[in-house]
């Protein structure tokens, strides 16, 4: 993984980057209404070389520059390079993995968003893996359960959304217990801006219930996962970019 020192208020800890599981999710159930904010991020011109400056603890602690090159650095038709110094690194493994990562960075990191929450709904910690669905760039259909009738386990959901597909759908909810559950569901009625959806719950000791956060999609599609980034809890915003690759 990749890993760095944050402060949180009078506080320091570390945060890291690896494979994770997603801790929480939001839709239009917990998002407050027009503040969600999307943004693709130019890739024009982006770094294709790097240069990164360290100390070299083999070479009596001097400083050292090391040159990495992107995977599209032959393609490019110009030398796009940019220069770090990382006064912690005190190898030249060490130098070179956090180059390769802030090229991968520049590589895959595309989209960011940021939206606003309840603070009481904000159950995550910058560096953590979330999954967010939203209305305005079509990801899923999201909100609260209405109601659940549950019978020896296979449970009909009634959801306030509006299906534009029949088959092939997954349903996500979160339950109180702040788990999440995925399950494939039938499609039993959708007219007027509801719908009901039919599927076997996934853990009997944990049912969902009403008021229970959802997102219901194509199986192939869905709510889409983002690493928080920042978190600034006097407004409730939360920003994060999205997660399109392992990090290096």
């Amino acid at each position: 993984g990749h890993g760095m020192v944050l402060r949180f208020g009078t506080k320091y800890g570390a945060v890291w980057y690896c494979k994770k599981q997603p801790v929480q999710m939001f839709g239009m159930g917990n998002i407050k209404q027009g503040t969600f904010k999307e943004e693709f991020l130019q890739t024009n011109d982006r770094a294709n070389c790097i240069e990164v400056t360290y100390v070299d603890a083999e070479h009596d602690y001097s400083k050292e520059t090391i040159t990495i090159y992107g995977d599209n650095y032959d393609s490019d038709f110009t030398e796009k390079t940019t220069q770090v110094t990382f006064n912690g690194i005190t190898s030249y493994e060490q130098a070179f993995r956090e180059g390769k990562y802030q090229l991968y960075c520049n590589k895959y990191q595309l989209r960011t968003v940021s939206f606003e929450a309840n603070v009481d709904a904000i159950a995550c910690t910058i560096g953590d893996v979330i999954l967010v669905a939203h209305d305005v760039p079509q990801w899923s259909a999201s909100g609260r359960i209405y109601s659940v009738v549950d019978v020896e386990g296979v449970a009909k959901f009634i959801l306030p959304v509006d299906l534009t597909v029949r088959d092939n759908l997954r349903l996500m909810y979160r339950t109180v217990n702040d788990k999440l559950y995925t399950i494939d569901v039938e499609l039993l009625e959708n007219a007027d801006g509801w719908c009901t959806v039919r599927g076997i719950i996934a853990d009997l000791n944990d049912l969902p219930q009403k008021g229970d956060l959802f997102d219901i999609g194509l199986i192939s599609k869905g709510s889409k996962p983002f690493i928080v980034t920042n978190i600034n809890f006097k407004k409730g915003t939360i920003s994060g970019f999205l997660l399109t690759h392992k990090p290096v």
